[in-house]
C-alpha cells in the first residue's frame, strides 16, 4: 500500500448508531458497495496475476482488510491448492503473494492491514500481529504527519496509476537462490526481524558461497542468531536501520557494536557490507552481482522507531506494471512476493553481504 492517507477508499460512512459489531451490518454494508464499485476489477487483476505471473494458484474465498477508520484498503484471497494473494483496494494492483503460507487461521475474524507482511487484530490494548503475535500498543501509533516519507527525490511510492482491470504479463523470475532452511523461532530474541534476517542472509553466504560466517563455537544458525545478539553486534530491536545495524552507533541508551565488527573477527571469513539506496534498479542489481539483499518495509501507521519490518530478498519479477521482490518474509516462509512500489525508496535503505 502506498502512503495510507492517500489511499484509504471512501466507500461508505459507517452507521455510528449501529450497536452491532463492524462484523455485523456496518461491515456488510460497506462490503455491499465495495462490490458494486470494484470487486469486479479487483478480482480481475488478481486473476491476470495469478495466470500471467506465477502462473498458479485459483482464487476461493474473500477476506476485507481494513484500515483504523474502518475503511477497506485491500482485499485477501486465498488460494486452491494453497497460498494468498492480496490485492490493493482503490487502484487494484497485487500487493503481496505467496504459494507457501496462508497467514490467515480465521476468515470470519476482522481484520486490519498496515502494509505488506503486516495484519493485525484488535486485542485489548492494541493491535496483535497475526503472524508473529507481537502487540502494537494504541500508544505507539504514529499520528499522520508522521507517516513514512521517501528520503530521496525518487517520488514513484507516490504517482504511480494503475488502471483497472489490466492484464498482467511478466519476465522469467530471477534467483540467487532461497535460503534452504528459513529460519524464525518465536522465543526471544529470534522473534526480532532485524536479526532474523541478517541471520538468515548469513546462513545463505555459508550455504551458497562457503564463507565461514560462524565465529568461535557456533555451529548453526540459531547459535549464529542468539551469538549475534547476546554479545551486542546487532541490535535485536525491530525501528533499527541498515547503517545502524553495519556499523557503530547508540540505540535506545546502549551502545551496539554492529554487523561489521562480527564481520572482521579473525576467525570469520572474509564477508563485506554494502548500504545503498532501496530502488528497485538497485535491488536488482545487487541480485545480478549474487548478493543478498536485506530491507526493511515501514509498517503504516506506526511510530517509525517501532514501524518497520526486515526482509531478506533473494529474487525478483519483473511485470509489466511493476516489479515484485521475491522474499524470505521473517516469519519462515519463502517465496513472497512483495510489490517494491511498497517500499519507499530511502538513500540507505538495503543492506547487501557479498
Amino acid at each position: 500500500m502506498k502512503n495510507t492517507v492517500k489511499r484509504i477508499i471512501s466507500v461508505v460512512t459507517m452507521i455510528s448508531c449501529l450497536t452491532c459489531s463492524i462484523t455485523c451490518s456496518g461491515a456488510m454494508k460497506v462490503e455491499e458497495e465495495l462490490a458494486q464499485d470494484r470487486s469486479e476489477a479487483i478480482y480481475q487483476n488478481a486473476e491476470a496475476f495469478l495466470n500471467g505471473v506465477v502462473e498458479q494458484g485459483s482464487i476461493e474465498k474473500t477476506v476485507y482488510l481494513y484500515d483504523l477508520s474502518e475503511e477497506i484498503v485491500a482485499v485477501y484471497y486465498t488460494l486452491q491448492p494453497y497460498g494468498y494473494i492480496i490485492v490493493d483496494g482503490e487502484d487494484g494492483h497485487v500487493i503481496e503473494y505467496s504459494s507457501n503460507c496462508e497467514p490467515l487461521s480465521d476468515l470470519k475474524e476482522h481484520y486490519y492491514y498496515m502494509g505488506p507482511l503486516e495484519i493485525y487484530k484488535k486485542v485489548s490494548g492494541g493491535y496483535q500481529n497475526v503472524i508473529s503475535g507481537d502487540v502494537i500498543e494504541i500508544s505507539d501509533l504514529a499520528p499522520v504527519d508522521q507517516l513514512y516519507i521517501s528520503d530521496t527525490d525518487n517520488t514513484v511510492n507516490d504517482i504511480i496509476d494503475y488502471s483497472m482491470p489490466y492484464v498482467n504479463t511478466a519476465s522469467s523470475p530471477a534467483y540467487i537462490g532461497a535460503p534452504i532452511k528459513p529460519f524464525i523461532t518465536s522465543e526471544k530474541p529470534y522473534k526480532y526481524c532485524v536479526i532474523t534476517a541478517i541471520s538468515n542472509a548469513l546462513q545463505w553466504l555459508k550455504d551458497y558461497k562457503g564463507k565461514d560466517v560462524y565465529a568461535g563455537n557456533i555451529s548453526s544458525i540459531n547459535g549464529l542468531c542468539s551469538y549475534l545478539h547476546n554479545n551486542e553486534y546487532v541490535c535485536g530491536a525491530c525501528g533499527l536501520t541498515w547503517e545502524q545495524a553495519a556499523y557503530d552507533f547508540e540505540y535506545g541508551g546502549v551502545l551496539y557494536l554492529g554487523l561489521c565488527t562480527y564481520l572482521q573477527r579473525s576467525d570469520v571469513g572474509n564477508i563485506q557490507v554494502g548500504i545503498g539506496e532501496s530502488s528497485a534498479n538497485n535491488v536488482k542489481k545487487q541480485i545480478g552481482n549474487q548478493r543478498p539483499v536485506l530491507i526493511t518495509i515501514p509498517t503504516e501507521l506506526v511510530s517509525t522507531q517501532k514501524g518497520v519490518h526486515a526482509v531478506f530478498i533473494y529474487g525478483y519479477q519483473e511485470t509489466a506494471n511493476t516489479t515484485y521482490y521475491i522474499v524470505n518474509d521473517s516469519y519462515g516462509n519463502n517465496g513472497v512476493y512483495v510489490c517494491c512500489d511498497e517500499v519507499p525508496v530511502y538513500s540507505k535503505g538495503i543492506m547487501y553481504l557479498w
